[in-house]
């Protein structure tokens, strides 16, 4: 392949590296290769031909199978190193170049799109992780204009703004952290702070 022709397509081979790279959840190609290459080395258990079986049926072509699932393993230790792999893609002949574009424009503009629709509603059907207890409600308005009225007038007695913030959760069953909320938001309830 020309070396123009490689520069043009540089940015999106970049690009299928840089998705390669999140979806393994490594930082360069090398790392997803080292992570991904061990999961065809046994034959009987390859994700290989299921590979191969979805990838023929979003590109078809007329063309036959010039790849053997088979041989997965042994592919991706032939450019297991991202300069391996533009070596081998630099050695591709000028007159693939049509079947090439056709490839990075399914790819680009209905494969990866068509997924990524797929996998937001997955998202959306799974659990939401709980980070631990339920999500603290707010108190009415009316209760945290009271609070906030009991801190400012202990406050006004002496007490610290801490003291008064601990006894106003004593007294309304509730967290200093919820206190210490309302009380940032104290310019909602109170007109003369």
């Amino acid at each position: 392949m020309e070396l123009e022709t490689q520069k043009k397509f540089k940015p999106m081979l970049d690009q299928v590296v840089e998705l390669f790279c999140r979806m393994s959840g490594t930082k360069s190609y090398e790392e997803a290769i080292a992570v991904l290459r061990p999961q065809f080395l046994d034959k009987s258990t390859s994700p290989a031909a299921w590979m191969h079986r979805i990838a023929r049926e979003a590109y078809s072509t007329n063309e036959r199978d010039t790849v053997d699932p088979t041989q997965y393993y042994e592919i991706l230790g032939m450019i297991d190193t991202r300069e391996k792999f533009s070596t081998v893609f630099a050695s591709l002949p000028e007159e693939a170049v049509p079947e090439i574009e056709k490839f990075f424009k399914f790819l680009f503009k209905e494969f990866l799109p068509t997924h990524r629709l797929a996998a937001q509603e997955l998202t959306k059907a799974l659990p939401q992780r709980r980070t631990g207890g339920r999500k603290s409600k707010m108190p009415s308005e009316a209760i945290c204009r009271k609070i906030c009225a009991e801190i400012i007038g202990l406050h006004a007695k002496g007490v610290s703004k801490g003291d008064a913030q601990q006894r106003a959760a004593q007294k309304w069953k509730m967290s200093k952290r919820m206190i210490e909320k309302i009380w940032a938001d104290r310019g909602k309830y109170v007109a003369s702070v």
